[in-house]
């Protein structure tokens, strides 16, 4: 079996990479591959405005899992919610969790104490992975430097409290998190330089941390190739005999400025490949905006991947 297809057959899969370069798309075409492949699969939003709905067409998605369609569960998960459940689950009674944790002073504490929103949400991804048996996790994680923060706060805190019911409970999750057979951290860029510098960076800082097993690399929006070597060259033959003529000019330009965007692309869709991964190219839809028959076209080329 190949490397992409191998990956896939991890349970959780974590979608990261700068805002801006279609995370939620990426995340909604890889659920819906793996839901094509007959998986149970969770895909969440981490405390972010509901993306997921509108791309699927299936109605908001809110801080309770649902089934969406037959296989695929979505929810987004808020810290607040995802700390009222776990108390609720602990303490029994709604009257008990109203009188301990929507106390103004405990409300106060709890918005100082480190990470905890990110710890809460990081807890609720592990209940799910261990107690809820989905076959697949597709988590939407936060832009680069909070998504790295959303997965290494399970080990910083078990490292700071090695001792006690916390350390053994944020100990299992950030195992979780780095098991090279349950665990993938896919990476999205565009190929541009920023995206794809950025797409170095985080690569670069995940395996000095050591915070995941790193998945796919996923390059969303590559333009279809229009000019080859051939084409190119008659451009130039073109534009010796346009003189005078505007419109054939104006049509050259239009050429000439296609031309070096793909080639821009190809230079960038090299170092994407430099990153020392497994690549995905998602084709760029011309669209104004992305909706479910978009999504399942990437699904598409997700399941295809060699």
């Amino acid at each position: 079996m190949s490397a992409i297809p191998t990956l896939l057959t991890r349970q959780l899969h974590y979608v990261c990479g700068k805002g801006g370069v279609g995370k939620s798309v990426v995340a909604c075409a890889l659920a819906r591959a793996l839901v094509r492949q007959g998986e149970r699969v969770l895909l969440a939003q981490v405390s972010a405005p509901d993306s997921h709905g509108p791309l699927l067409e299936i109605g908001a998605v809110g801080p309770e899992v649902r089934e969406a369609e037959p296989g695929l569960f979505v929810v987004d998960i808020d810290p607040h919610a995802a700390m009222k459940e776990y108390a609720l689950m602990t303490l029994k009674f709604e009257a008990l969790y109203r009188t301990v944790f929507e106390n103004r002073l405990t409300k106060a504490f709890l918005r100082f104490v480190p990470s905890m929103n990110e710890l809460t949400m990081q807890g609720k991804i592990w209940w799910h992975a261990v107690e809820h048996h989905f076959s697949r996790i597709v988590v939407d994680c936060p832009s680069t430097g909070h998504g790295i923060k959303l997965l290494r706060t399970a080990q910083v805190i078990a490292d700071a409290a090695p001792v006690g019911p916390l350390a053994d409970k944020t100990r299992k999750m950030a195992e979780l998190v780095r098991d090279p057979t349950r665990t993938a951290l896919h990476i999205v860029t565009l190929p541009e330089e920023l995206p794809v510098n950025e797409a170095h960076d985080l690569v670069a800082e995940v395996k000095r941390t050591g915070v995941a097993p790193l998945g796919v690399a996923f390059v969303n929006q590559v333009l279809g190739s229009l000019f080859d070597d051939e084409t190119r060259a008659s451009l130039a033959t073109v534009r010796a005999h346009a003189a005078g003529d505007a419109a054939l000019l104006h049509l050259l330009e239009v050429a000439e400025r296609r031309v070096d965007r793909e080639r821009l692309e190809r230079g960038q869709r090299a170092r994407a490949r430099d990153l020392g991964m497994p690549v995905i190219e998602l084709p760029y839809l011309l669209q104004p905006r992305l909706a479910r028959a978009d999504v399942e076209r990437l699904a598409g080329v997700v399941m295809e991947a060699p």
